[in-house]
């Protein structure tokens, strides 16, 4: 009857680890989708406990059914590494994307869907596979993006500020004028742009 009781606990202890990390994971893996927003001057998204448990159910479904077609407002990964790399793997899609054409790419999809400055909700699941390791890493999104007609809105073209930068280039007056003042050591401060 003790070792009832012991094995009991142990279970439950066991089934509370796996909760807790199932929640670090999904906290970990939004603060990472978040800080890639921001970079875009999107809003945060706000986790969803419908979507967390909706894309957990379909990691597993993807597990072993690797034909199905991703719904739209979902980014999928493989991988054996550590989950989180997903993020920074659909990021790394900014390099299909044409920021001047404004329009959707299959090939940035997860990049495009991920800073869609007009979803809210997020929600992440993972499912390992027991025979070969394998983590099938399912995120949603809503409302959902990659709506065609309406990625200008969607999808910040920062190199758009960047390049419209109100600075000048710095003149050879200015440099010449910085160089002598240094040189007499009159002023310490000096202005690189006009």
């Amino acid at each position: 009857m003790h070792i009832t009781k012991v094995l009991h606990i142990l279970m439950v202890l066991v089934t509370l680890s796996d909760t807790l990390t199932a929640s670090n994971f999904q906290t970990d893996f939004l603060r990472r989708v978040n800080n890639h927003r921001r970079k875009f001057g999107c809003p945060d998204l706000r986790l969803s406990n419908r979507l967390c448990k909706s894309a957990g159910e379909y990691a597993k479904f993807l597990s072993t059914n690797r034909d199905e077609d991703v719904p739209d407002g979902s980014s999928v990964c493989l991988t054996y590494d550590d989950p989180l790399s997903c993020v920074d793997n659909w990021f790394d899609e900014i390099k299909y994307y044409n920021f001047e054409n404004g329009a959707y790419v299959y090939e940035a999809e997860d990049f495009t869907q991920m800073i869609w400055k007009s979803s809210v909700w997020f929600g992440v699941g993972k499912f390992i596979s027991e025979t070969d390791g394998e983590i099938t890493v399912v995120a949603k999104y809503f409302p959902v993006g990659n709506l065609r007609g309406t990625f200008v809105n969607n999808v910040p073209n920062i190199y758009k500020n960047l390049s419209s930068s109100n600075l000048k280039p710095i003149s050879c007056f200015s440099w010449i004028f910085s160089t002598i003042v240094l040189k007499l050591g009159v002023f310490k401060l000096f202005c690189l742009f006009e």
